[in-house]
């Protein structure tokens, strides 16, 4: 392997590249995704959290970025202040990232070094809709971060219907796909400018539950609330008796659906 760094630089950097490797933090595989304009007393305590968490991650996936110029691996345990402060003053050309959105891109990147889903679950509620009953309420996605696509679904309607789908539109389940994006899905606060469409995120305990819900044939007719210890609201329970396959509730909360709701439930 050839090594294109000063004599005196004490570092080598893996995979080698055609630049001065003197400062190791401020060359570009590292320091783009550092995200930090320079190293500064400033910053010192910043830049070494991040250093050691990016590092960890390589070194975690047995592919090292930083070697001695013997040849053996600079581990995290081995990055101190004393390590940083070569390379105090010195300024880089790339984008700066938020302390936030520096651990947003870390969990990016575990997953490209593990090959393991980065997943995470969104509620998008649509409203002023004329026709809910032709169009879900809301609808719960588990997105693969890593390429920003949808996993899985569930359409939540106002009958109570719960439609799933997983694996996009060659995947599984009734979902038509067809209400919002499921490649090259928008960020939450693209999906808030619009004016019909509010998005949060929710937990993936949430979503599961709903999923499981969706695929099951239980009845969908809430008959308690479970408190919580704080002011958030409770948890949903559920009727557990059989629904019919084309019904949301037991044939028993269907007729309590039809007598309170006779608009939304007509008579069979």
């Amino acid at each position: 392997m050839r090594d294109t760094s000063r004599p005196d630089s004490g570092y080598r950097l893996l995979p080698v590249m055609e630049t001065d490797t003197s400062f190791p933090l401020t060359h570009y595989v590292i320091a783009i995704h550092l995200g930090l304009k320079e190293f500064s007393e400033d910053n010192a305590a910043e830049a070494l959290r991040r250093t050691r968490a990016f590092l960890g991650l390589h070194e975690e996936a047995g592919k090292p970025l930083i070697s001695r110029q013997d040849g053996s691996p600079m581990l995290v345990q081995q990055i101190d202040e004393a390590f940083l402060q070569r390379h105090f003053g010195q300024k880089m050309s790339f984008d700066i990232r938020t302390p936030d959105e520096f651990d947003e891109h870390l969990l990016n990147i575990r997953s490209s070094l593990t090959g393991i889903p980065r997943l995470s679950y969104r509620r998008i509620t649509f409203l002023g809709l004329a026709r809910l009953d032709q169009h879900p309420f809301q609808i719960f996605q588990e997105i693969d971060d890593r390429y920003r696509s949808e996993a899985r679904r569930v359409e939540t309607y106002t009958d109570g219907t719960l439609l799933w789908r997983e694996d996009g539109y060659h995947g599984l389940g009734p979902a038509e796909m067809e209400h919002t994006e499921s490649e090259d899905v928008p960020g939450l606060g693209i999906i808030n400018d619009r004016t019909n469409q509010r998005a949060e995120s929710v937990s993936a305990a949430e979503f599961e539950a709903l999923f499981e819900r969706a695929q099951g044939l239980t009845c969908g007719w809430i008959v308690d609330c479970e408190p919580t210890a704080d002011e958030q609201p409770g948890t949903a329970i559920y009727c557990e008796e059989t629904r019919p396959e084309d019904e949301p509730f037991c044939r028993h909360h269907m007729r309590s659906a039809r007598l309170m709701l006779p608009a939304l439930y007509p008579a069979a």
